[in-house]
């Protein structure tokens, strides 16, 4: 996580170009100025627009933000994850259903089968009760090889003391791993996952892995590092968690929680409480947060389908997606921190609130989801406070303080409320951004403190009541204020030259159009049609 003490943007912006905010009306093809972008009906003229005095976007090195354009720039200031170990040559074999007569390092009281001393093991077999990990020091490799654990109290598979454990999925092999809740009430301090790690945790190989928590499904509180495998989770909470960080990088993961599906949890250590997603097919479902950190939420490569019950994306400091594709298919606000970074990988997100919201909040306006939180004999949960939207016309909060850059990859969002908000400023220098925004006149397509514009394509639509065009530019766009219902296919056609013309079908009525493409010129006349129909021209910015 980068100290957020001054902004920096790798790459330099040419010289802001103020412009007003072009409207084509339905009556008269008049156009209006900024001022009257959601004040004026669609079916009165206005005048042309005179000199815009709005309140512009800071320099870049005025606003107190450090913003990195990519995840290798974010994760150069992180602590680095571990480096998994490999099994050596000799190996314990450990079979659970009879563990009593092995050799040395192992324990075996009936229920209990206890490790005590560094090395790899191979275990197989079926166990009601617990595999523990008890060693000061040490590494270990467990290689599961046809595991069964069932446990009625949390933590069948438990380390509790160690450096490093690994867990490799013997190829071909099916595991399963699961835990109960137990009779008397946890502490604070208490496992609270079906796999539950004290050390640095990993889990590599080929095979599967089927784990039912009652409340946590995989967690350590150090890191957590996920490399290959067939991992399934069920759980009654978060379905995997890593305190220093969790790091996704390979394997088929199916998460089903209650609480958050994938989370970091560390406050304390501005390198740490990451969650970094570089690889991976991942189908998660969360009764709150799909990804959640205490830091950053970095998204580098994979392919993810998320479904959840709050955020999408949830980080404390930043969301910064640089590749992968990312399919969020239902969220109340899809990518939320301070600092939102869209830099490349192919996103597509529908929200009932904002797509994408550069913020910060208690979670005040995150919506109650029945049946989800702490189990009743869990301490408080695990959940951060929620985030949240910016609200019309963007925050009463400093706007230094938030940022949403967009520099790259291909964005499609379909939001309730704001398409792209920011409680503080707004760039978009490049990329692929389509935005079908609210139906409601309280929520825009766009919504800041300032937007500027230097490059990428833009087409944005929603309603006109918070309706909001660029505050600087050096690329050409245009704004138009129209009436089109769900399906209509809009056409923007140059009428100088036809060859040049754009055509997008909306899935719902929209008011306003931003649009902005490097084709387009500045100063140049262009026809707008619905269904085929000209409803008039306007000059581009």
């Amino acid at each position: 996580m980068l100290l957020r003490d001054e902004l920096r943007i790798s790459k330099p912006l040419a010289a802001m170009l103020l412009v007003g905010t072009a409207l084509l009306l339905l009556m008269g093809c008049a156009v209006a100025d900024i001022s009257d972008i959601g004040t004026t009906p669609s079916n009165t003229p206005s005048s042309a627009p005179s000199s815009v005095a709005s309140t512009q976007p800071p320099t870049l090195t005025s606003t107190g933000l450090i913003v990195p354009e990519s995840v290798a720039e974010a994760m150069a200031a992180n602590a680095t994850p571990f480096t998994l170990r490999q099994p050596g040559m000799n190996v314990i074999d450990v079979n659970l259903a009879d563990a009593a007569d092995l050799v040395h390092g192992v324990h075996d009281d009936g229920t209990v089968v206890t490790i005590t001393q560094p090395g790899d093991y191979r275990l197989y077999g079926s166990l009601q009760g617990q595999v523990v990990v008890s060693c000061k020091d040490g590494l270990f490799n467990l290689i599961l090889d046809g595991v069964t654990i069932i446990s009625d109290t949390p933590g069948a598979l438990l380390v509790t003391s160690g450096d490093e454990v690994v867990l490799h999925l013997a190829d071909n092999s099916s595991n399963s791993i699961q835990d109960g809740l137990g009779d008397a009430p946890l502490d604070a301090d208490a496992p609270n996952a079906a796999i539950h790690s004290v050390a640095n945790l990993g889990i590599t190989g080929t095979g599967a892995l089927n784990v039912t928590g009652a409340i946590d499904g995989i967690a350590s509180t150090d890191g957590l590092l996920i490399a290959d495998g067939q991992l399934k989770v069920s759980a009654g909470d978060d379905a995997l968690r890593g305190k220093d960080y969790l790091v996704v990088a390979g394997g088929t993961l199916t998460l089903d929680a209650a609480g958050d599906a994938m989370k970091s949890t560390h406050d304390s250590d501005a390198t740490r409480g990451y969650v970094w997603i570089s690889g991976s097919q991942i189908i998660a479902q969360a009764g709150t947060d799909c990804v959640d950190a205490m830091s950053d939420v970095l998204v580098s490569g994979g392919q993810a389908t998320l479904a959840c019950g709050d955020d999408g994306l949830h980080g404390e400091v930043l969301v910064l997606v640089d590749d992968g594709v990312l399919n969020i298919t239902r969220s109340y606000e899809g990518l939320e921190a301070p600092v939102v970074v869209v830099a490349g990988g192919v996103i597509n997100i529908v929200s009932s609130d904002d797509a994408l919201n550069a913020a910060g909040g208690d979670g005040s306006d995150a919506p109650d989801v029945p049946g989800v939180g702490a189990p009743a004999n869990r301490p408080g949960g695990s959940g951060r406070p929620g985030g949240t939207g910016g609200g019309p016309g963007g925050s009463s909060e400093d706007p230094t303080k938030y940022m949403l850059l967009i520099s790259g990859g291909t964005l499609t969002v379909d939001a309730g409320g704001d398409g792209l908000d920011s409680n503080g400023y707004m760039t978009i220098s490049g990329g692929d951004t389509t935005v079908y925004g609210p139906t409601n006149q309280g929520n825009g397509a766009l919504d800041s403190s300032g937007l500027t514009l230097t490059g990428g394509k833009l087409f944005a639509v929603g309603e006109s009541g918070m309706a909001e065009g660029p505050t600087q530019a050096t690329q050409a766009w245009i704004g138009v204020i129209f009436d089109a219902a769900a399906a209509s296919t809009i056409t923007i056609t140059d009428t100088t030259d036809a060859a040049l013309t754009w055509s997008f079908t909306i899935p719902k009525s929209s008011q306003c159009l931003v649009f902005s493409n490097p084709q387009l010129l500045s100063g140049r006349s262009y026809s707008i049609t619905v269904n085929a129909a000209l409803i008039g021209e306007v000059t581009a910015f």
